[in-house]
């Protein structure tokens, strides 16, 4: 299948999550094996991380789990949070303190030709309208996008949700780049830190 551009659109601050969760359903509707997704994401009230968590179940049943990096875990809500309650039965979730997280987009990995991209994570994507990117047909973007990913995710350290003590079930805390998600993409990962501060 030929590559397409990524697709930018503007989008408002109250639409991001149910686009997300629709691009998401999309990606799941594609015949072949899925995950793990991977989520860089600003904490877990981003839109794009409450989209994943209200979809705990649709992601179970098509045995996909996430692993996410967070720039920000010091709410202390976090614990009672739905949005945790519903991470922490799909995702391994970890916390960079590097601070040039800061200067990357949120994004989320689906496949290895399907990514979306969100707002650099300076502007709290909660608050703001935005410029989104939904790349499908796109490994180019993929394979830097999950080189940004692998960076953060190698040196963050575990973040625990609400009262998980384990993985979800079929998880594992092997670094992205070792599966099948590396394979298809010819498993070259060298740590590329994805700063996009504009």
């Amino acid at each position: 299948m030929r590559a397409s551009a990524p697709r930018m659109h503007v989008v408002k601050k109250e639409d991001k999550e149910a686009k997300v969760r629709d691009f998401i359903r999309e990606a799941l509707l594609i015949p072949g094996e899925k995950g793990p997704f991977l989520l860089m994401a600003l904490s877990v009230d981003s839109p794009v991380a409450r989209a994943l968590a209200s979809m705990a179940s649709e992601l179970e049943q098509a045995n996909v789990t996430v692993r996410a990096v967070f720039a920000e875990s010091t709410s202390s809500h976090i614990v009672k949070s739905e949005v945790a309650s519903g991470l922490e039965r799909v995702a391994i979730v970890r916390r960079a303190s590097d601070a040039r997280l800061l200067d990357a987009h949120e994004q989320l990995i689906l496949s290895s030709d399907t990514a979306w991209t969100g707002d650099c994570m300076r502007r709290n994507p909660a608050t703001r309208d935005a410029y989104e990117c939904y790349a499908t047909n796109s490994a180019d973007t993929v394979v830097w996008a999950t080189r940004a990913f692998n960076q953060f995710w190698s040196k963050a350290k575990p973040l625990r949700l609400g009262k998980a003590t384990s993985a979800p079930a079929g998880a594992s805390e092997v670094v992205p780049g070792e599966g099948a998600l590396a394979a298809s993409i010819g498993g070259d990962f060298t740590p590329a830190v994805g700063s996009t501060r504009h």
